[in-house]
């Protein structure tokens, strides 16, 4: 008889606990039952024993064993992952019980992509935290498909990015913060004491890019593209918000990007902003909140943000 999903996971509420969750993420990371039972604190027999449960449960062969130990089949590197997500949200709860036992504070998930953070949050929440001393705010930095992926399975109470393509069931989201690219470069660069630009004046700069699958990087190549540039790209491409600021800081570099993201360093006075004409707005910042219901704890954080005052967004002021 063939097995669903459905009665896999009835035998596994039924049959089995967080411990075989535990067992199964640190023997597949180790690669050897006598380890895990050495970091978990187990016998290795007990070990042994909880794999063969999840084993007989799923009835399919999560390890094969080999000589220097074990490695993950197929069907338990299918599982790892959630089983991991499982025991950080469980994890996530334990801070949440603990906080409000210990200093009676509610907490409040929150999931932030980086320009959320750099353009939003790094004001927002100092203030939140003078104003509503009760609430503690666990704050996770994702992309926006991992974001998307922690709604879904409940892991988050409200999430600060830019506009979804598809709103998910049950949620709204309201715009927050404004937001455009600009180009940005050492304060000391030639350029930045330049009063106006064309983008096609950029020809003979080298440029700090992006992944490829980010819209700073997406628009860059357009413009490229556009102005028939052969690009000019410095061998690293990152994300990594220390390691941007300190590239461009101390090189003749140039990046183009949201100015969400790098705006406490342009507003300190550490990077410039080069005056390029042509460069278009970008979708806003704002937060996804479920429509209902919401806890008193995250209703307040909704409430405090959509009233929190934003600077105008003017990337050529210092």
């Amino acid at each position: 008889m063939a097995v669903t999903a459905s009665v896999l996971l009835n035998r596994l509420l039924a049959g089995a606990r967080l411990k075989h969750l535990q067992v199964l993420v640190t023997v597949a990371e180790l690669g050897s039952f006598k380890k895990t039972a050495e970091a978990i604190g187990m016998t290795q027999p007990a070990i042994t024993h909880i794999v063969s449960d999840l084993e007989a449960l799923l009835e399919v062969e999560l390890f094969q064993r080999h000589a220097r130990g074990v490695s993950p089949s197929p069907f338990c590197e299918e599982l790892v992952p959630m089983a991991r997500q499982v025991i950080t949200s469980m994890g996530m709860g334990m801070e949440a019980v603990v906080a409000r036992m210990e200093r009676g504070r509610a907490t409040v998930r929150l999931g932030a992509t980086m320009a959320a953070i750099a353009g939003l949050l790094v004001r927002a929440v100092p203030a939140f935290m003078e104003e509503h001393p009760q609430i503690s705010l666990d704050v996770v930095e994702r992309r926006p498909e991992e974001l998307d992926w922690m709604v879904q399975r409940s892991q988050v109470d409200l999430v600060m990015y830019r506009r979804p393509a598809v709103l998910p069931a049950g949620w709204g989201f309201m715009p927050l913060m404004a937001d455009q690219l600009v180009v940005v470069c050492s304060k000391d660069h030639p350029l930045a004491k330049r009063r106006r630009l064309r983008f096609q004046q950029l020809s003979r700069e080298t440029w700090l890019p992006a992944p490829v699958s980010t819209l700073g990087r997406r628009m860059l190549d357009a413009l490229m593209l556009k102005w028939d540039f052969t690009p000019r790209y410095a061998q690293v491409a990152t994300i990594a918000l220390p390691l941007t600021w300190a590239l461009l800081a101390n090189t003749r570099l140039l990046t183009l990007i949201p100015f969400s993201v790098l705006s406490p360093y342009i507003e300190a006075g550490q990077l410039a902003v080069v005056a390029v004409d042509e460069l278009m707005p970008i979708e806003p910042i704002g937060m996804l909140a479920p429509l209902e219901p919401l806890s008193p704890a995250a209703r307040t954080v909704v409430a405090f943000l959509s009233h929190f005052q934003r600077p105008t967004l003017d990337p050529m002021s210092p």
